[in-house]
Formats: C-alpha cells, sequence, structure tokens
C-alpha cells in the first residue's frame, strides 16, 4: 500500500515518470528520472509534505512510510 502523501503530478521534461511495473516489479508504481540542471539523472519521488526525496520505496513500503515523521494520520 502506498503512502497517501505521494505525489503523483510532476510530469515535466525535468522528472519522467518510471512505472516499477515496467521494470519487473510486481505493481504499478511511478517514480521518475529526475534530471538536473546539469544532466545529471537521479530517480525520485515526491511527497507533498516534504517534495522531492530520493528514497523511491519508502513510499510504497507501508511499514517504512508509517514511521516517517512527515507522515499524519487523519482521522476522520
Amino acid at each position: 500500500m502506498e503512502c497517501p502523501n505521494i505525489d503523483k503530478g510532476p510530469f515535466d521534461k525535468f522528472n519522467l515518470p518510471i512505472n516499477y511495473k515496467d521494470l519487473g516489479g510486481p505493481i504499478d508504481y511511478i517514480f521518475y528520472d529526475h534530471v538536473s540542471p546539469f544532466g545529471e539523472v537521479t530517480r525520485v519521488q515526491f511527497c507533498k509534505k516534504i517534495g522531492r526525496k530520493t528514497d523511491i520505496f519508502e513510499c510504497l513500503n507501508e511499514d517504512e512510510w508509517k514511521y516517517c515523521p512527515h507522515y499524519e494520520v487523519t482521522r476522520s
């Protein structure tokens, strides 16, 4: 289960989406190849609370994102 704070919106020429399933992963999960102004490519994930982050699979693994200091449980 994905973290509810994943930002799936940054589609532009600097953030090229990659589907984990297309690389042989078990599920549809989007992360990005981020191209810096210097042409360096880094795989990143985007968080609605803190922006770009490099630990792309932390947001996929529930046992990890539930302990993320930026995650807040919303109660209804």
